[in-house]
């Protein structure tokens, strides 16, 4: 078993270390992900170089300056990553590349319903691989695109 250097928080409650003791990271972040019923998921860096939780227990999900996050269900979800740069916090949501028109899906979470268009909507699957690139390298893969959320 070894530990990430990452958090997981499930609906702003339940906060694990990411661990790979009973499968794979990318295997745990595919099963996370697999349960979304209109919640929302984050995965964030543990503070100073941490690897697990127990080195920094009084870390929270709201200590994070940087992470990606999920919200939906396992059929259709919306990806959206929060880096800082030059001391200034951006959140952007992740697309696929391309140009689709098609008319955009209601993703209810959180009490809310987000009509997004299809290019930024996602399966459990296809969001762990950016999850594990993303805990791999801080980056979203090349093959998708990104687009800076106005919040």
């Amino acid at each position: 078993m070894s530990s990430s250097g990452y958090a997981i928080t499930i609906s702003d409650s339940i906060t694990a270390d990411l661990l790979d003791d009973f499968r794979s990271f990318r295997e745990q972040l595919r099963y996370t992900l697999g349960q979304l019923d209109r919640e929302a998921i984050w995965l964030w860096p543990l503070p100073g170089g941490a690897s697990e939780l127990l080195e920094v227990p009084d870390a929270t999900l709201a200590d994070a300056t940087e992470y990606m996050q999920a919200g939906g269900s396992a059929e259709a979800m919306i990806i959206e990553y929060r880096e800082v740069v030059d001391g200034v916090a951006h959140q952007y949501r992740v697309a696929h590349s391309g140009g689709d028109s098609a008319p955009g899906r209601d993703v209810p979470f959180w009490g809310n319903v987000f009509t997004v268009p299809p290019l930024e909507l996602f399966d459990a699957d296809e969001a762990a691989a950016i999850f594990d690139s993303y805990r791999l390298t801080r980056q979203i893969p090349a093959d998708y695109t990104t687009r800076e959320l106005d919040l």
